[in-house]
């Protein structure tokens, strides 16, 4: 087991060390950690901080660790599930977290990382569908700050203008090898949790 101090683990890997030093030092930090008995977890929208956090041995990567997400996007992430909850599915994701500033190039990046797959919602299927959604989403957000109403689209799909969900089961998943690849992408480490 680690003999350090979860306060030096947990500064090792501070976003900014990623950044610095570049993926393959991060890599190093973790293989080394792993030599002493420390597990890490990849990121997830339900577990993850905005930071690296470390806690019982566990390196928890942060969510601003992963391309194209930033401090600001992470933090508001955590800050809307510690007011609202753990998001329940992709859809009441998006749902919750388009009051902030979000572009499609973040979710991608979150569903590439695997983020999300502690949903039990498929990768391949999110990407299927997220543009599709965030747009949706992003059309009523303005439409309510207008102060439109689409009483038609409301009645057509009988959701008070919430966003259905589509159908992605019949969508085969990635294999392993493309799951690691966007993994190493999005993060610049291979997570643990792909297999």
């Amino acid at each position: 087991a680690w003999s350090g101090s979860i306060g030096t683990l947990e500064f090792l890997f501070k976003p900014w060390i990623q950044q610095y030093f570049g993926e393959e030092k991060m890599a190093e930090y973790i293989a080394d950690a792993a030599k002493m008995g420390v597990t890490t977890k990849g990121p997830d929208i339900n577990s993850s901080e905005a930071d690296f956090t470390a806690k019982d041995n566990v390196i928890y990567f942060g969510l601003s660790g992963i391309k194209n997400i930033g401090i600001g996007f992470a933090e508001a992430i955590v800050e809307e599930r510690n007011q609202n909850g753990k998001y329940k599915s992709f859809a009441d994701f998006l749902k919750r977290i388009c009051k902030v500033n979000v572009n499609k190039t973040q979710i991608y990046s979150l569903i590439g990382a695997g983020a999300f797959d502690g949903l039990n919602e498929r990768r391949s299927g999110l990407f299927h569908v997220y543009e599709e959604l965030l747009i949706k989403l992003m059309d009523k957000k303005r439409r309510e700050a207008d102060g439109q109403i689409d009483l038609f689209a409301e009645v057509e799909d009988g959701t008070d203008g919430d966003i259905v969900m589509p159908d992605i089961s019949g969508i085969a998943e990635l294999s392993f090898n493309q799951r690691l690849s966007l993994e190493k992408e999005m993060t610049g480490l291979y997570s643990p949790k792909s297999s």
